[in-house]
């Protein structure tokens, strides 16, 4: 899905257009997942920049700054140091999140089984 939408911003030829596409994305995630991201400890919200990173190969602060600008991406990266984050931190398989990398493969070599209506939900199927 992330592929698809990449694709579709590229094709985009303005500015104005990049802008209400962003928006549009924006509000069908907030929409769909909004109210659980508002429920994420801190350490969950650290997990899922990592695994953000690990799918995208870019990390927090690259999408922010490519998707709403330097301002933004700086704003958010001094919220997310308060926290003790770092949204400019890589993911590093082999290193630091070596655990989150021998999860996500045994969760995708079907080692770890999820709940089919999360499965479902993230349009992974059985």
């Amino acid at each position: 899905k992330l592929d698809e939408m990449e694709r579709e911003f590229q094709s985009l030829r303005t500015e104005k257009e990049k802008k209400k596409f962003i928006k549009t994305i924006e509000k069908q995630l907030m929409d769909e997942f909004g109210n659980e991201l508002k429920k994420l400890t801190i350490t969950q919200g650290r997990i899922l920049l990592k695994l953000i990173d690990r799918e995208t190969g870019n990390t927090s602060y690259e999408l922010l700054k490519y998707l709403r600008g330097s301002v933004s991406a700086v704003f958010w990266q001094t919220i997310a140091r308060i926290f003790g984050s770092d949204l400019k931190s890589e993911y590093d398989p082999k290193g630091d999140d070596f655990l989150v990398e021998r999860v996500v493969r045994m969760i995708e070599t079907g080692q770890i089984q999820l709940d089919p209506v999360v499965m479902e939900r993230l349009g992974m199927s059985n």
